[in-house]
């Protein structure tokens, strides 16, 4: 070993261990038999150490490709960048001055990496100060704040089941992922270093899952609060997170809302019952009165402020009572108490919160309402819900007061115990007896209930029977609507007044608020509820109907009642069936259900006036209860003021409309400028295709309204591409100019191609880029490193679309494209000449791809000059690392490959070989092996490597050697299948000339007119139709299913039939054939081509039925007979 092969050792033993393993790699591969000429890497950091520890470089003008052989002197290893990885580049800082600037640094690296990391482990200055008095920490900067800090990757660590024998079910983050970054003070204490960073993370990284990680949804303190505000005044959470989203940009889920109204409802609320019944007492002056046991534990509170106790006083007639729950986290039933009042409006009389509902403590809250209420003896029912216990405690607190049951609960009782299972009865019996119990409810009198009572005894089971005589029949006056009625209810039937109010309760206070919380959301109910009633009593006095009644005695009634009241007055005035006067009647009293129940008169008293000719209208027939007077003195938005009635019930309103005002020119400029300032913010944060087309745009409608004419703008719906920016979806950059003198390179023209393929009939499957779909161009993160779309798209019939589009198709927004396609053109060319897989294609000494190389290294140098001379901006052009990377790999293929050609003696070389396709295979293998576990150990992977390889062994190839047995039978050889096909594949032109020399050769020897040498079958007139590109497409579709089919047919006439041109075709349809052929394409024979356009016409007509192959078939042939018949 020479003295500079020792000097290259011994500084890449100093260097790092991923150095020292590659050179023993290459001398133990060597020793094993192995020839090692290059290696081939990604852009990792470790791997540009590499680079920089093997001397590469790859700068311009100082390119440095290869490394001295470690055993060998007269050789060189060539080193190679793989080119999916050249993109990568590492943009965090070394040193920090402060942690506030690591903090910045470190922030911008998550948001561009889109990774995040929490802190694992950390010491701070002051504990390692406070812990070593006199050591070197002691003059190191405070702005340091700590001594070294451990990040880890929030998907690290691994979760650690509990020895428990139920697991809980639950999720973790915790994925095993070892990325992380170690940072420690320097040794002078100046500033911050990173002495070790793993960015190997082992799950998907991509900027739609970075904003979804918990850190990245937390929002600011202001936020929050905006968030409480909207919370509690329950606004929709939907709304709610557009806003949030909107002005933090963050993603902010339901449950984040959710969590922050909880956690700050917690913060800011208690259930302090001294300070609550404090609140309730001062601030919204409440009679309150609490109830304790013997042990001085909470019974209930009872709550009744000023307006309650004025609302019962002037309307105490009726009560309705009923509880709700599940809005205290305390679990205390909430109880309601609401009367009637003289417009039908509700009106709560008292609220009380009781620890539970047994008969001790809600004869408590019911004896402290009628202590506080003492005109609740003028009470006459309480309508409740059949709770046993709440009855018999009304009936002893209020022995005077008549008690119903609300109909729904009825109905709902009879529906739930009348069952087959409970009753021991049949289904048709069951609904049987419902039925009938279900027209006994409705029954109007005690005759009418007798009579259905009977005909349910000899119908309805003993069990059914039994039940009923038990639990219904002995209270039948408290739920059989017509006598419930005699109660003086006023109509009222159910409690659904109280299930309404519960119902704007439930939706203001959330489920299992604290008490503090409660009360003071009970209020806010409350105040909305009356402020509603108040503007219902206004609208009393402030607006009159425009179309009252003729009838002089109703209108006398209107001016005297209440609407809620007149309307059902009205409708027993104008009762149209014929009816007899009852027993009792009168021409003040009646016994009738209406009467009873409302204390108005009704149609019998109404019909009885009228024979007797008395008057129809009567004050006195009225309670006062339903007059507006006694309404205007009792309802609170009245007191201290007189309402005096109108004489007029007519309104006119006068309808002014403002004068349009014609704006200055200073107005308009101004104006303007805004709405130009808006055009402008918007634009400037449009990414770079976006704005040069937005740019283009401006400038037309200024030049068209300079010229002064209108311009139309029509939203393009087909074009969904151009919103994937506004869908969080990461925006292509391509370099903008390769020079100051030629056109931009955009990757819109690539849009705008799919975009004129989507604009055709979407019935048609044809497309002149058919592989491109809008995942090609609507790149996130992980498409942008897949390897397949890249190629798809930078690939010739990309070219070739832009230049079809272009040229032939004259689409507008392509007319400076001619750069794009150069470049797209450039870049298929490098990928095919570093791609090359298959022997026919390999690289040999004259092959043209050393040329493209070449080329490309000195298309990167200028390109790099003009950015150098400050002629186009840094940003247009490729990143270091890219342009580096691009530079090694191309001079180290290009040297590697004539090495290979010249010294070794290869007859070609597969340049896709030089990638690291098989140690990504070789790694997913390994992966698949051993399973869930994504990071094997060192004794796992070796026992993996072990397994794939005797697998590889034992595993029987799918082709193999032949060995030749007998060397004297005749073979068929490459050169004798040529000869074969080659005599009938003569070219179109070639032919033409043969017939044009023969008959030249006539014109001399024989007596020929010049006209007949040139006929039409050598020299064809010039076709000047134009196809359309769905044709021209259909074309190069019959073509190939032309030479598929050829495949398979072995009849010379057959064969001619099928396939037509081989050579340039001059038919329009063949356009897009001849720009995309290299001279290998087939041209379809005529007849087949228009065959499959007008079977191409017959599927479109029925594609979206359900018999569409027999709809088609049965339309082709009834439609083109003719074609058949002229087929050959």
């Amino acid at each position: 070993m020479d003295q500079e092969r020792k000097v290259v050792l011994d500084q890449i033993n100093k260097g790092t261990v991923l150095a020292q393993l590659v050179i023993k790699a290459i001398c133990l591969l060597e020793r094993a038999g192995a020839i090692i000429d290059g290696v081939v890497s990604d852009g990792a950091t470790t791997n540009r150490k590499l680079w920089l520890q093997l001397g590469i470089n790859g700068e311009k003008g100082k390119i440095t490709n290869a490394f001295q052989h470690p055993l060998d002197s007269k050789k060189r290893i060539y080193m190679l960048s793989d080119p999916p990885h050249l993109i990568k580049n590492i943009a965090l800082q070394d040193r920090f001055s402060s942690f506030e600037e690591f903090e910045n640094s470190f922030r911008v690296y998550k948001d561009t990496h889109f990774v995040d990391y929490f802190i694992k482990d950390c010491k701070t200055l002051a504990s390692i100060n406070a812990k070593f008095p006199n050591g070197r920490m002691v003059s190191a900067s405070k702005n340091l704040k700590y001594y070294y800090l451990k990040f880890c990757c929030v998907h690290g660590g691994s979760y650690k089941l509990k020895n428990t024998l139920n697991q809980r079910s639950t999720s973790t983050m915790r994925q095993g992922c070892e990325a992380g970054i170690y940072l420690k003070a320097s040794d002078d204490g100046k500033a911050l270093v990173i002495t070790k960073m793993t960015e190997d993370h082992n799950h998907e990284v991509s900027q739609v899952l970075y904003s979804h990680l918990p850190n990245q949804r937390k929002i600011t303190p202001e936020s929050k609060a905006i968030v409480l505000e909207l919370m509690d005044l329950k606004a929709n959470k939907k709304m709610i997170q557009h806003k949030i989203m909107n002005e933090s940009g963050k993603i902010v889920t339901l449950k984040d809302l959710s969590n922050i109204h909880t956690t700050g409802r917690k913060k800011y609320s208690n259930n302090n019952l001294v300070e609550t019944v404090d609140k309730l007492k001062n601030k919204f002056n409440c009679t309150v009165e609490i109830s304790t046991d013997e042990e001085n534990n909470l019974n209930g509170i009872f709550i009744q402020d000023s307006f309650m106790t004025e609302s019962f006083e002037a309307y105490p007639e009726v009560v309705f009572a009923d509880a709700t729950y599940k809005l205290l986290d305390l679990r205390l039933p909430v109880y309601v108490l609401m009367t009637e009042d003289g417009n039908g409006q509700s009106e709560i009389a008292a609220i009380g919160l009781l620890v539970n509902e047994e008969e001790i403590t809600l004869r408590w809250f019911f004896e402290t309402f009628k202590k506080y209420n003492p005109i609740s003896a003028k009470t006459r029912v309480y309508i409740t819900d059949k709770d046993m216990k709440e009855r018999n405690v009304i009936k002893q607190v209020f022995p005077n007061a008549a008690l119903t049951i609300c109909l729904f609960h009825t109905l709902r009782t009879f529906n739930r115990e009348i069952t087959c299972d409970k009753r021991n009865i049949t289904p048709n019996e069951r609904d049987t007896a419902k039925e009938i119990i279900q027209n006994i409810i409705y029954c109007k009198s005690e005759l009418e209930y007798d009579k259905l009572y009977k005909h349910l005894k000899t119908v309805a089971p003993e069990t059914v029977i039994e039940y009923y005589n038990k639990n219904w029949h002995g209270i039948r006056d408290e739920w059989v609507i017509g006598m419930t009625y005699m109660t003086g209810n006023f109509m009222n039937k159910t409690n659904n007044r109280l299930e309404s109010f519960n119902g704007k309760l439930k939706s203001v206070i959330s489920c299992f608020s604290t008490l503090e919380d409660f009360v003071e959301k009970l209020f806010i109910v409350l105040k909305c509820v009356r402020l509603e009633r108040d503007k219902n009593a206004v609208k009393l006095v402030q607006k009159h109907p425009i179309q009252t009644t003729q009838t002089p005695e109703l209108h006398n009634y209107y001016d005297l009642l209440t609407p809620y009241a007149f309307n059902f007055l009205k409708k027993q005035f104008e009762y149209d069936v014929e009816y007899n006067t009852l027993k009792n009647t009168t021409e003040n009293t009646c016994s009738c259900i209406f009467y009873n129940s409302m204390r108005l008169p009704c149609r019998h008293i109404f019909k009885l006036r009228k024979q007797s000719l008395t008057p129809l209208f009567d004050a006195d027939l009225c309670d006062k209860r339903w007059t507006r007077n006694y309404y205007y003195k009792t309802q609170r938005v009245f007191k201290n003021i007189e309402v005096v009635p109108s004489d007029s019930d007519t309104t006119v309103t006068t309808l002014y409309r403002k004068k349009k005002k014609v704006p200055t020119t200073h107005e308009k400029f101004r104006k303007a400028t805004l709405i130009g300032a808006k055009i402008a913010d918007l634009i400037s944060l449009a990414s770079n295709v976006h704005f040069y087309r937005k740019i283009e745009q401006l400038e037309y409608v200024y030049n068209n309204w300079l010229k002064g004419h209108e311009v139309s703008i029509q939203v393009l719906e087909y074009n969904k591409l151009d919103n994937y920016q506004e869908n969080n979806v990461v925006d292509v950059i391509l370099p903008g100019k390769e020079s100051p003198n030629v056109n931009y390179i955009r990757w819109s023209h690539y849009i705008d191609v799919h975009t004129n393929d989507l604009k055709r009939d979407s019935n048609s499957p044809s497309r002149v880029c058919p592989k491109i779909t809008q995942r090609h161009l609507a790149l996130d993160n992980f498409s942008k490193m897949n390897v397949k779309l890249a190629t798809q798209v930078f690939s010739n019939s990309m070219a070739k679309g832009i230049e079809y589009y272009r040229c032939y198709e004259k689409v507008e927004s392509l007319k400076n494209s001619e750069q794009t396609q150069l470049f797209t053109e450039r870049l298929n060319q490098l990928f095919d000449a570093l791609n090359r897989k298959f022997p026919a294609e390999g690289i040999k000494s004259k092959s043209n791809d050393f040329d493209v190389l070449e080329k490309t290294l000195k298309w990167l140098d200028l390109w790099e000059d003009n950015v150098i001379n400050h002629t186009i901006p840094e940003d247009e052009f490729l990143t270091k690392s890219t342009a580096e990377g691009l530079r090694v790999t191309i001079k180290s293929v290009i040297e590697l490959t004539k090495y290979l050609l010249d010294e070794c003696g290869f007859k070609y070389v597969l340049t896709s070989k030089m990638n690291q396709d098989r140690l990504e295979q070789f790694f997913g293998m390994a992966r698949q092996a051993t399973g869930p576990n994504d990071h094997p150990n060192c004794p796992t992977f070796l026992k993996v490597y072990k397994m794939l390889t005797m697998y590889s062994i034992l595993k029987p190839p799918k082709t193999g050697n032949c060995m030749i047995l007998d060397s004297t039978t005749p073979k068929i050889t490459i050169s004798d299948l040529k000869n074969v096909f080659s005599k009938y594949d003569t070219p179109e032109r070639q032919i033409k000339i043969n017939k044009l020399t023969e008959r030249l050769n006539t014109l001399l020897t024989q007596d020929v007119e010049v006209e007949d040498v040139f006929q039409p079958d050598i020299f064809t007139d010039h076709n000047y139709y134009k196809s359309n590109s769905e044709t021209c497409v259909l074309y190069y579709i019959c073509g190939f299913v032309s030479r598929h089919i050829n495949k398979y047919i072995k009849c010379r006439d057959c064969q001619q039939a099928v396939l037509g041109k081989t050579s340039y075709c001059d038919s329009p349809e063949a356009t897009l054939t001849n720009i995309k052929s290299r001279g290998g394409l087939c041209h379809p024979n005529m007849f087949l081509f228009h065959l499959l356009v007008d079977i191409e016409e017959s599927f479109k007509k029925f594609c979206d039925c359900y018999d569409v192959f027999e709809l088609t078939v049965n339309d082709f042939f009834t439609k083109k007979p003719e074609l058949i018949k002229t087929f050959p």
